[in-house]
């Protein structure tokens, strides 16, 4: 796991968010999770941050590449 591209170990997420946010007036975290990513493991994620004090979180998802799919029929 990453907190602006530092690597945070297991259980200390919310702390370093809260350390990140220290003054900050908008608390707002993107979370990014590639596609291997478990959805068990971005639920607890979740979970603790909002155990945390964080309410305002936001979803980062990468569009599947889509070319072949549309327009590439050759009609």
């Amino acid at each position: 796991m990453y907190l602006n591209a530092k690597p945070v170990q297991e259980g200390e997420l919310a702390a370093k968010v809260n350390e990140t946010l220290e003054g900050k007036k908008e608390r707002i975290i993107l979370i990014k999770a590639d596609e291997d990513a478990r959805y068990s493991a971005v639920m607890d994620t979740m979970d603790e941050l909002r155990s945390a004090g964080i309410e305002d979180m936001g979803l980062i998802t990468d569009p599947k590449n889509r070319q072949g799919l549309m327009g590439g029929g050759g009609n």
